[in-house]
């Protein structure tokens, strides 16, 4: 599938891991926000749920690699804008509309905030986000 979650608006450097969240040892860097992007660079290409394309959701989920360890999935946020992230619940998940359209515009930002509740320090890795199943079709 074209389509994928990016670090940059213009779809040039993929998310081809987990969410990476550092947690300082003064924990300054709390709560850690990101926007990452979902699109593709192709031209003529659409995305929609594979259940019930074009009517159904495009959904992302928080995840967490490894549940009852480290940090869960209930400690990320997301949004569809920065204001979002201080009233969305943490750990639901965010509809992204019923289709994204291919091209560098026509991507969907995604906007990430982990607030730690282990005080652990180092770096997290096992945060992820997950869509539902989508169909990636050409228009």
């Amino acid at each position: 599938m074209a389509f994928a979650f990016y670090t940059d608006s213009g779809l040039v450097n993929e998310l081809v891991s987990n969410l990476i969240f550092t947690q300082p040892s003064d924990h300054s860097s709390l709560p850690g926000d990101q926007i990452i992007y979902l699109g593709s660079n192709d031209t003529d290409r659409e995305i929609g749920a594979d259940n019930d394309y074009g009517v159904d959701q495009i959904v992302v989920t928080p995840t967490d690699g490894d549940p009852g360890n480290n940090h869960e999935k209930e400690e990320i946020t997301l949004s569809l804008d920065a204001a979002g992230l201080d009233i969305n619940i943490a750990g639901d998940p965010l509809n992204l509309g019923l289709t994204i359209s291919s091209g560098v515009g026509f991507q969907v930002a995604v906007y990430i905030r982990v607030r730690d509740a282990t005080s652990a320090i180092g770096v997290s890795t096992e945060l992820s986000l997950q869509t539902n199943s989508l169909r990636e079709i050409i228009v």
